[in-house]
């Protein structure tokens, strides 16, 4: 009597779980596809925290613009006629034999040798025409990007800027829901606007039980708060890398704004939380082992954050009070 009355003041929740336990328990291919998800499913969060405290360790890579520049146009192929010769040099070379020439055989083989050498002379003259017309698709390409390569080097804005069209936003942070823009403000500078999304970080620790059971928990909000900071820092040093791949500048501001989720057609809310100024060679020197908040602090930058509170809105730096310091040491090279 006892026991029926424990079972009758379980909560449903609680007998849910207690029937699939014993479902599990009694049925082998239940609790082994039970298993099996549960698995994936901590390999998927595992792989996704990974992506986002990681994401500044990718090196995209660099356009060597200066060597496409200087790129020499390749020779012309030189013509092909290995066939014309093998053909004709059967065709010279036979000589029918008594019988040949009395049954006829010797003209039929000979006619038949001279067709072999037309068609050989043909193929040849097929494939030459088609390397001819490939070497020169490939020289005309070359000749445009060797033009576009020498704008570039002349730090051209206008080509700067079809560089930028091309290859931003930057898929590699929109997959993280983390919006970009990039503008080149100079030959020599360039902006970055990134809005960072906070609801692509787990609200749910995921783990295996030691029986392979799934185990869930809510994230600590202190916890949640670094990972959100690591996402912020990483993204920001990954579009300076990314920018500086693509363009040859010298230095890159990046501010990031937290952006609240919204529907669609409403913009987001957006407050600053971090801006930072990135020089090529500082970031070429970078060690990528280093955690993206302790990286960021080798250069100069605006961030405030505390691991219960999270982000507090930052002032920018402005890009234009970087040119008197860029241009008073390029003049000095």
């Amino acid at each position: 009597m006892q026991a029926v009355t424990r079972a009758d003041d379980r909560s449903p929740g609680q007998a849910a779980r207690a029937t699939s336990r014993r479902r599990l328990t009694r049925d082998p291919q239940e609790r082994a596809a039970a298993l099996e998800h549960a698995a994936r499913a901590v390999d998927e969060y595992e792989r996704q925290l990974c992506t986002l405290l990681n994401v500044h360790r990718s090196r995209a890579p660099t356009a060597d613009w200066e060597t496409i520049a200087s790129a020499l146009t390749p020779p012309e192929p030189v013509p092909c006629t290995a066939r014309t010769l093998a053909a004709e040099e059967a065709f010279e070379s036979y000589s029918p034999g008594f019988i040949a020439r009395v049954t006829g055989y010797g003209a039929r083989r000979r006619l038949a040798l001279y067709k072999r050498f037309r068609d050989a002379e043909a193929a040849d003259v097929a494939e030459n025409a088609a390397r001819v017309a490939e070497w020169r698709a490939a020289a005309t390409t070359l000749d445009a990007r060797r033009a576009f390569a020498r704008r570039i080097v002349a730090r051209d804005m206008s080509a700067f800027a079809l560089v930028v069209a091309e290859r931003f936003p930057l898929a590699a942070l929109t997959a993280l829901g983390v919006r970009s823009d990039v503008r080149v403000l100079a030959p020599w500078m360039a902006e970055v606007t990134l809005d960072v999304i906070e609801d692509v970080v787990p609200r749910t620790e995921l783990a295996l039980r030691a029986s392979g059971a799934l185990s869930s928990r809510p994230f600590a909000p202190s916890k949640r708060n670094e990972i959100y900071r690591e996402l912020v820092c990483g993204s920001a040093l990954r579009a300076a890398r990314e920018v500086f791949a693509a363009l040859p500048l010298d230095t890159i501001v990046v501010h990031v704004r937290y952006a609240i989720p919204t529907w669609p057609d409403e913009p987001p809310p957006k407050e600053l939380i971090l801006s930072v100024v990135f020089s090529r060679t500082a970031l070429d020197g970078l060690e990528l082992e280093l955690a993206a908040h302790e990286a960021i602090r080798g250069f100069d930058h605006r961030l405030r954050f505390k691991r219960t509170a999270g982000f507090t809105t930052v002032e920018p730096i402005e890009a234009d009070s970087l040119k008197p310091v860029v241009v008073a040491r390029q003049a000095a090279r």
